[in-house]
């Protein structure tokens, strides 16, 4: 499933749930009650329509909640997969969040942030698709602008998210024409408070600056292991 004029619909999250709290703590300086504990293992072939990890604010604390990768307004809520597959809402256009009937409502109220290692991209090649791996240069966590929904169920609710994605930076753009809004300490938390002003949210929403962002070829994405994130050559990044 790929959004032609999105990032494509893989992404890397390899951390346990104690691991990932703990990146939050000493990163964000943001700390999870116990109480919102859930059960999560690492994952390096996540896709669309199923569930991820997010971070929320609710109330005076942060929360991190499983959501389903692929918003779902609550008109929708009875045909999930199919409304994901015809409308792509896995990727939210930052260019869109203020003005669409969609992201617009989500955009004022219901911000979330992605946690998530990695993605990947497929680079045409000789008439083959090679997969590229892109991540941050340090290899720590990267955190994404989302929106979020939940729309009530006969099985109870339904809560989804989608990644806010720009047109890339100079180092992406060689590869593909977007890429994922990512946000430091100071605009994690700028995303999640409900008291940002609308220039201050919009500010956020731009590429990733030069140096946070690294990428490599990797062999086949089949499976779901940390091997497929491994590099296919000694050749440590796509560009040095």
């Amino acid at each position: 499933m790929r959004d032609p004029d999105g990032m494509c619909g893989r992404m890397v999250l390899d951390v346990g749930y104690d691991d990932l709290g703990r990146i939050l703590e000493e990163v964000q300086d943001i700390c999870i009650p116990p109480h919102h504990a859930f059960a999560w293992s690492p994952r390096f072939n996540l896709a669309p329509t199923q569930e991820a990890p997010v971070l929320l604010r609710e109330g005076d604390e942060h929360a991190l909640r499983l959501h389903r990768w692929g918003l779902v307004p609550r008109s929708a809520a009875d045909d999930p997969d199919g409304f994901v597959q015809r409308y792509q809402t896995f990727n939210a256009h930052a260019e869109a969040v203020t003005a669409s009937r969609l992201w617009g409502p989500l955009f004022q109220a219901q911000r979330c942030v992605v946690p998530l290692t990695g993605w990947y991209e497929w680079l045409e090649r000789n008439g083959a698709k090679q997969p590229t791996y892109f991540c941050a240069r340090d290899r720590r966590q990267l955190f994404c602008a989302g929106l979020w929904e939940e729309a009530p169920t006969a099985s109870g609710a339904l809560r989804t998210h989608a990644i806010v994605t720009c047109e890339s930076g100079p180092f992406l753009r060689r590869i593909h024409g977007r890429e994922p809004v990512t946000l430091g300490p100071a605009g994690v938390r700028r995303w999640l408070d409900p008291e940002s002003s609308l220039d201050e949210v919009l500010g956020l929403l731009a590429a990733a600056p030069a140096g946070r962002l690294d990428a490599y070829r990797v062999g086949p994405v089949v499976g779901d292991g940390p091997e497929l994130i491994r590099p296919v050559s000694m050749r440590r990044t796509l560009f040095d």
